[in-house]
């Protein structure tokens, strides 16, 4: 199996990333940011004989989307499922106080970096006849506190876009 997990260079995408490791699957793992914890993951991965191809970029830009999808079928020719798992709280704070650029940083990271990656490999998924999408959101969603507005809209989107998805 190929898997893609977004944000799989730490957190709940590590353990993923090393789950699907164990079970015998080669992993695609998309991270924002040059650090170790990226190199830290695939080395670990690779322990099990996995396969594992790292991209750093930005997930909220639909080019970046687009070349995992590029590099995924030059590396591996296919994808088995796609884990939408990047994201974070950015800005935790009263929705007064938060800047236009934190909001709009918020949003793009944690909803349309999902709606993209999903856009991204659906005709490839298509075309195969198979494929998983997974988008991981989060408690808040459903859950409400004051200074995590921001964030909980856009796991909400998740969640909606998600069951949009599934019919």
């Amino acid at each position: 199996k190929v898997i893609i997990i977004t944000g799989g260079d730490s957190g709940l995408g590590k353990a993923a990333a090393v789950a699907y490791a164990k079970e015998g699957a080669n992993l695609v793992i998309p991270y924002y940011n040059e650090h170790e914890d990226a190199m830290e993951t695939k080395r670990v991965v690779e322990n099990y004989g996995a396969r594992c191809l790292l991209l750093s970029g930005d997930l909220s830009k639909r080019k970046f989307c687009e070349e995992v999808v590029s590099r995924t079928i030059s590396e591996y020719g296919k994808i088995d499922v796609l884990v939408n798992n990047a994201g974070g709280g950015v800005t935790i704070k009263e929705v007064s106080e938060f800047t236009t650029e934190e909001i709009d940083k918020t949003i793009k990271l944690n909803l349309n970096s999902v709606i993209y990656g999903c856009k991204a490999f659906a005709n490839m998924m298509k075309d195969q006849k198979e494929g998983t999408m997974i988008n991981i959101s989060s408690v808040c969603a459903r859950q409400c506190w004051p200074t995590w507005s921001v964030y909980a809209a856009a796991k909400a989107g998740i969640s909606n876009f998600t069951a949009f998805l599934a019919t």
